[in-house]
């Protein structure tokens, strides 16, 4: 179990055991990926939290992936944190460089980093079948390469 219990922003309490987030008589469940989100962020202490390091952290990916998992994982815990997403308070998108958790009042201690375990993208199975571009792959990086094709 987490040190972190519970989180107070404005009128919402998160409480990270039950994943749940409660403004006034409304509750709102968080999944496992939004409550990875804020305990990076958490950790992270105000610094800007990458999505690069999200991928890694929540999602446990190590290379660079591609998509927007983690700006609609944001997107979808904002709506539920803040009062006016589209005037974000509390969790801040820094423009090209990540996103940021500020004005939390913290019940109980500090979160450590995440321990995920790391995992590399699937590889290719004798089984799967990989769509592949009818477009010649150069051997070299040469021009006039037709004698070798």
């Amino acid at each position: 179990m987490s040190d972190i219990r519970v989180l107070q922003l404005q009128d919402c309490r998160v409480d990270l055991d039950a994943n749940e987030v409660r403004s006034g008589d409304e509750c709102s469940v968080l999944s496992p990926q939004e409550v990875g989100i804020l305990e990076i962020l958490l950790a992270a202490e105000g610094r800007t939290v990458t999505q690069q390091e999200l991928y890694r952290e929540v999602w446990g990916y190590r290379g660079t992936p591609q998509g927007r998992a983690a700006t609609f994982a944001v997107f979808r815990l904002r709506k539920k944190l803040e009062r006016d997403p589209a005037q974000p308070v509390h969790l801040l998108t820094v423009r090209g460089k990540g996103f940021r958790l500020v004005g939390v009042q913290v019940q109980g201690e500090r979160l450590p980093p995440r321990a995920v375990p790391v995992t590399d993208p699937p590889e290719a199975s004798s089984s799967t079948v990989i769509a592949r571009s009818n477009l010649v792959e150069p051997d070299s990086a040469f021009i006039g390469r037709e004698e070798s094709l």
